[in-house]
């Protein structure tokens, strides 16, 4: 099976969901084709991207969540390391997916 699609993903089902309120939320929901071929993808990409990660990231990582980071803070601070980095590039990925 070749990793490259046969063709371009579909645009995203866009389907109307009505909130308690009455006010109308729509969801983006990829189709099932499409779905899997990125799931194939990431299986392929993931495990080499992850060694090349710093051991300190924790966005939208696998298996890394706020509260492991949170405790990895809390232990830094206990030892004597008082300073942090949060960066938050603006309009990084609109500049990348151009």
């Amino acid at each position: 099976m070749s990793l490259v699609p046969d063709r371009l993903p579909l645009p995203l089902r866009q389907l109307p969901m009505r909130k308690p309120d009455g006010r109308i939320r729509v969801i983006s929901a990829q189709y099932l084709h499409d779905k899997l071929v990125q799931r194939a993808i990431l299986g392929v990409l993931e495990p080499r991207a992850e060694r090349l990660f710093h051991d300190d990231s924790y966005a939208y990582r696998r298996n890394r969540s706020v509260q492991m980071d949170l405790t990895k803070v809390r232990e830094r601070i206990r030892i004597g390391q008082d300073w942090l980095v949060d960066a938050d590039i603006e309009k990084f990925f609109d500049s990348i997916l151009t």
